[in-house]
């Protein structure tokens, strides 16, 4: 079953520094200077002689007017740094604000010499002077007008190249730190003894250029204020906490989110790892706390467990008067995945006898065994994992495959055979093993456990003994014919359709019925075939020939069909549906004339199509309107032709 984590990261506290915004850089740490003198101060750092009124610093070079503040290109400020070819964009003075005029401040990297008054240390300007106020960045026109202000551009502040020029003293606090100073450098007036040309604003700084890190934690390749020390708050993160989980823990492909809360309103960012790595991208704080995106718990195999720290790192933003501060660990265990439910189906036997059905096998014949397997803790959602085995009794048959959606054990690929007796029956069961890899797990099922379908009865239905023997049976099919039958079969017993009735637009007409034509057929293999009628020439019988100009023969063409009734009769038909075909309508044509080939009624050379069988072995009795036109120049008499029907193979 899949379970919902929410981790808690508890109480990553941030605090304000004491008097001043300070923001610190990502990955420094900015612990006490380990080698400082008495009262916490290097021992150059004796008290001012010449500035003593300066507010504040009492333990300052003797040199000194006051302490310095670093600051970034936002003017905010920072207390250490990771690059030590530029140190800070911009740095400001605390203490006596003596600025005037157009004075500009400049800036001096100066060694540290125990054997020499900090006047007498060796010294480098580390960047050319600027006036103030600078424009553009509002944190440090806020300082006011009189408080001298050092601008370093970006190739400036280099404290690797004054190393590089300058020897380091191993003495006890002297190792590893330089002094950083600001004069203001447009004053030089002697009576006030404020801007003389051996004062200024100062600030030590330690530094790590070695390789690896220092003995106080520095590290290589970054630098941080000692003193004046800057007054901040020490930060304490709770050990975070798991909400919803038991003992922290959780199963392999489950899902969390973490959370981490700050306090004192500290803004900034978080940015979540996992065992020191980052998780997804710095997530701002809203309302005291952060969240993380979706994390998936990782996959552990067999019976085994993994732990994973989980920690909190946090940033303020620009302009912040909080230190960062990272939380303790939170250890989560990552368990294998609990395995879910299954049940067996019912098996389906499908033998290599295609006319067995059901559960019947018929001797020699094999079966194939089908079944399916259930996930009853996903809404039965189908389990192709893992591996599965069909018995018969005791006996097992072979594992099956997923394959075609079912898992399957194909006929030869099992032992299974109609074997014993006819009625003998063979009990076949299916067992299922879950996967061992994960994080996917299922429980072994059988369709023998209860909730699952069952055993399955498989019957021999029929058995061999020895040696078959053969005897040959034989029968015969006649090829059969089509026969034609119709009344009316001669001149003296034709239809008398009686006496012709006269249309004097058109011509003579007559109409009957030609019924009782019988067409059987009783060829092999119920076969198509197709009926045309075929008129004659009617001619006179009775009567004389008429004046010149008329006729004595009423022409072919002047027939006509329509289907009628149609009856069934006799046994054992096997008759397809009729689909007659109305011949040509009679025509009113003069003997010899030339007509178009549509309008010919049933007098065209072979007749025309009046009946389609598309199976017809049995007997049609057939009914059919007859029409007979005839010119109005045609002579009196008794007419007389034949209509014949001819069946064809279709």
């Amino acid at each position: 079953m899949k379970h919902k984590l929410t981790t808690v990261v508890a109480s990553v506290a941030a605090v304000a520094i004491a008097g001043v915004g300070v923001a610190v850089s990502t990955g420094v740490a900015f612990a006490a200077y380990s080698g400082l003198g008495t009262g916490g101060a290097p021992q150059w750092e004796t008290g001012n002689t010449v500035f003593t009124a300066a507010p504040g610093y009492p333990n300052l070079d003797p040199l000194s007017k006051g302490g310095l503040q670093f600051r970034d290109s936002s003017g905010m400020i920072i207390t250490g740094g990771n690059n030590l070819s530029h140190i800070a964009d911009y740095i400001s003075t605390l203490g006596y604000a003596s600025r005037t005029g157009s004075d500009s401040a400049n800036v001096i990297f100066a060694r540290p010499d125990h054997t020499k008054t900090t006047a007498a240390w060796s010294t480098s300007s580390a960047a050319g002077s600027a006036f103030f106020p600078v424009t553009g960045v509002s944190a440090l026109n806020a300082l006011g007008s009189t408080v001298a202000v050092a601008s370093l551009g970006s190739t400036e502040g280099n404290l690797t190249n004054f190393l590089a020029v300058s020897s380091n003293d191993a003495y006890q606090d002297y190792s590893h730190v330089v002094q950083v100073r600001v004069k203001d450098s447009g004053y030089s007036g002697a009576t006030s003894g404020l801007n003389s040309a051996t004062a200024y604003w100062s600030a030590d700084i330690e530094y790590n250029n070695t390789g690896s890190a220092l003995a106080d934690g520095l590290a290589d390749g970054e630098w941080r204020q000692v003193f004046p020390a800057v007054s901040m708050t020490t930060v304490t993160v709770g050990t975070p906490t798991a909400d919803g989980l038991t003992s922290s823990a959780g199963y392999s492909g489950d899902t969390t989110t973490f959370t981490a809360t700050v306090n004192n309103s500290a803004t900034g960012t978080i940015q979540f790892k996992v065992a020191g790595v980052d998780f997804g991208a710095p997530v701002a704080i809203s309302a005291g706390s952060a969240t993380s995106g979706t994390y998936t718990l990782p996959s552990v195999t067999g019976a085994n467990s993994a732990t994973k720290a989980i920690t909190a790192v946090y940033a303020p933003t620009a302009f912040s008067t909080f230190n960062a501060a990272t939380s303790s660990a939170l250890t989560v265990t990552v368990n294998a995945p609990a395995a879910h439910a299954t049940k067996v189906t019912a098996i389906t036997v499908v033998s290599s006898n295609g006319a067995d059905t059901g559960t019947n096998v018929t001797q020699p014949a094999t079966a194939t065994l089908s079944t399916d397997v259930a996930d009853t803790d996903n809404s039965n959602a189908a389990v192709t994992t893992g591996s599965l085995h069909f018995f018969d009794g005791a006996t097992d048959l072979g594992a099956a495959t997923y394959t075609g959606g079912h898992w399957t054990l194909a006929a030869s690929s099992n032992s299974l055979t109609a074997s014993g007796a006819p009625g003998t029956s063979h009990s076949i069961t299916a067992d299922y093993t879950g996967p061992s890899s994960l994080p996917a797990t299922f429980n072994a099922s059988s369709s023998s456990s209860s909730g699952s379908a069952g055993a399955t009865t498989v019957y021999v239905i029929t058995g061999q003994v020895g040696t078959p023997g053969s005897s040959y049976v034989q029968t015969e099919i006649a090829a059969g014919t089509i026969t034609i039958t119709a009344p009316y079969a001669s001149s003296g017993a034709a239809l008398d359709l009686g006496s012709m009735t006269l249309d004097p637009t058109e011509g003579y007409q007559s109409n009957g019925v030609l019924g009782d034509i019988v067409i059987g057929d009783t060829r092999a293999g119920n076969l198509a075939y197709d009926v045309f009628a075929e008129s004659s020439d009617l001619t006179q019988i009775v009567g004389s020939a008429g004046p010149t100009g008329t006729y004595d023969t009423i022409d072919a063409r002047n027939v006509g069909l329509t289907a009628g009734a149609l009856s069934v009769s006799g046994t054992n038909n096997a008759l397809g549906t009729p689909v007659f075909s109305d011949a040509a309508a009679a025509a009113f044509v003069n003997p010899g004339a030339t007509i178009s080939s549509g309008n010919v009624g049933i007098g065209a050379s072979g007749g025309a199509k009046v009946l389609h069988m598309g199976q017809g072995l049995g007997i049609l009795t057939l009914h059919y309107d007859v029409t007979i036109n005839a010119p109005v120049l045609t002579t009196s008499g008794t007419y007389q032709g034949t209509v014949t029907f001819t069946a064809f193979s279709a």
